[in-house]
């Protein structure tokens, strides 16, 4: 597991690297109320919209990385690199990446495997009201749309993030949730999107290697 383990600390480290020269708006997780939920399902061109964001072609990259190591520095909280959603008009680039604490003392490959995948699959069931995201090219980009009366009262991506991490935090494995949001055009979205592609890849061997069968240690 020590391999994985230091393959994702990489890949959060090169995810913070990417941000670098960069000041962004943070919160924490804990004085951030969560955006109340859609009342009913958030369907793309559902409502009037204000903004639209993300994509390939605005900009964008969506990912979850967990980590087992206790020293990693990943806490409860939202940061935000660009203009908060009141601030936007019309487009903009979306990226919203995630970076977990896991409480890894007990779990083995697999089980942080399934972790992980569960965490990310969890994303589908936030649906806060005025807020309707759709997913491209197998989930890399998120496209997000935002309700003119959404924004009209004053919808923060600091409140989005809270839903997400309220969600993720359901998981007792979960013990810190970074969530992490790009707006900034300037941001450099190849770099990030290639760190997502190292997590892809890692699932990837972590799950053919979790599923081999082991050979019984030899008696003495």
């Amino acid at each position: 597991m020590e391999y994985y383990e230091q393959l994702f600390d990489d890949i959060i480290a090169g995810t913070r690297a990417s941000f670098e020269g960069m000041s962004p708006r943070s919160w924490q997780l804990q004085s951030v109320q969560p955006w109340p939920d859609a009342d009913k399902a958030n369907i793309l061109g559902g409502f009037d919209k204000a903004v639209e964001m993300g994509g390939s072609l605005r900009g964008g990259v969506n990912f979850l990385c967990a980590t087992t190591d206790a020293d990693c520095d990943i806490r409860d909280e939202i940061l935000l690199y660009g203009p908060d959603l009141t601030e936007i008009s019309g487009e903009a680039p979306y990226g919203r990446i995630t970076l977990v604490k896991l409480r890894g003392g007990e779990l083995d490959e697999r089980q942080i495997f399934n972790t992980m995948l569960d965490l990310d699959v969890s994303k589908h069931r936030v649906a806060p009201d005025g807020f309707s995201v759709a997913y491209a090219e197998a989930a890399r980009f998120e496209i997000v749309r935002v309700s003119r009366a959404a924004v009209q009262k004053g919808i923060s991506l600091a409140n989005i993030g809270a839903c997400y991490a309220r969600h993720y935090k359901r998981d007792p494995h979960v013990e810190a949730v970074t969530e992490i949001f790009v707006t900034d055009p300037a941001y450099d979205f190849s770099r990030a999107e290639a760190m997502g592609g190292k997590v892809q890849k890692a699932m990837i061997t972590m799950r053919a290697h979790s599923t081999v069968p082991r050979r019984p240690e030899k008696k003495a």
